[in-house]
């Protein structure tokens, strides 16, 4: 490198060199045949495939803390169809995101104006808005009795996730049986859009008495074509419907009756974001959802047969597991 613009030597048996970069127009000082301008260069650890790279150079630039020479870090990418040819118009971008240790906020890194910028959450909703309510999703045709709708199918899996002595009651529907679920034996499965988990919990408030079980809680996992998101409903005291729980989650002390003595718990009912934790593409999105887990007994309205030969009751999943 030297100057304003990095060379490339392409060819060592008969070396010539071109331009890589101009930066010309960007850096002050020196004359042509120093180095005060351009200070370095590196690649992106993942430059095969994003084809990143950094120039660290001088120049005249005017930040907070007003106008004069400053050492900048700026991005670039080669052109998609000649490695050896960097693009002139990059700059630096969003570089580096952190969190403000005053309260919590998202800041950002952007070396293309060499300021920290901070994230600022957008009240004003966009789309259709959530369900208020349990009965307003559409999901139960009776929600006293947690009676489903039809195309919204019962069942179970072989290791329940543990929550804190809370029994369960798992639901799902695809939202046209003409689209397909990939199906693998020993991998996650793959789910069209608009593929609906859900979640129900209830716990004892007197262990081993079934009749004094609460209703807690009724989440539920929706498909989408960016990933999955999530919600949840609270029961509070009521058996006939449950209300949204606010975006950032709650929680609320429970108490208990155990072996004729109080305790109290305390029941976390997740944030949105928190869903995201655990459901992910690595995850396969439905955790529970594969064969392992279906792969067990389960009653239709009619004697018990194998959950995983679901398959021959809906027709979306392929290829059948029995194949």
């Amino acid at each position: 490198m030297k100057g304003p613009a990095p060379f490339l030597i392409t060819n060592l048996a008969n070396p010539n060199r071109p331009v890589f970069l101009d930066i010309f127009s960007r850096i002050t000082g020196g004359v042509p045949s120093d180095e005060r301008g351009l200070l370095g260069l590196a690649f992106h650890p993942g430059y095969a495939t994003n084809r990143f790279f950094y120039v660290f150079y001088t120049g005249a630039h005017t930040t907070p803390a007003g106008t004069g020479l400053h050492d900048k870090l700026a991005r670039f990418q080669t052109a998609p169809s000649d490695p050896t040819q960097g693009l002139a118009e990059g700059d630096g971008g969003i570089a580096a995101f952190g969190l403000d240790p005053r309260n919590g906020d998202v800041l950002m890194a952007d070396q293309s104006e060499d300021t920290i910028k901070r994230l600022v959450y957008n009240s004003t909703p966009t789309g259709a808005p959530l369900p208020p309510t349990l009965a307003e999703t559409g999901a139960f045709a009776d929600v006293r009795l947690l009676t489903p709708n039809p195309g919204v199918v019962p069942y179970d899996v072989n290791v329940p996730v543990w929550s804190d002595y809370a029994q369960q009651r798992r639901w799902f529907s695809v939202p046209d049986p003409n689209l397909t679920v990939g199906f693998s034996r020993s991998d996650k499965w793959a789910f069209p859009t608009g593929t609906v988990w859900i979640q129900h919990f209830e716990m004892e408030l007197t262990t081993g008495v079934p009749e004094s079980a609460r209703r807690l809680e009724t989440r539920f996992l929706i498909r989408s074509k960016e990933g999955v998101y999530g919600l949840t409903s609270r029961w509070a005291d009521s058996f006939t419907n449950a209300t949204l729980v606010p975006e950032e989650g709650m929680e609320e002390t429970l108490v208990v009756q155990e072996n004729g003595r109080p305790r109290t718990q305390v029941w976390h009912y997740p944030s949105r974001s928190e869903c995201l934790a655990c459901h992910n593409s690595t995850a396969g999105w439905a955790l529970g959802f594969n064969t392992p887990q279906m792969n067990r007994p389960f009653g239709y309205g009619e004697t018990p047969s194998n959950q995983a030969r679901l398959v021959e009751r809906l027709p979306a999943l392929e290829p059948h597991l029995y194949d």
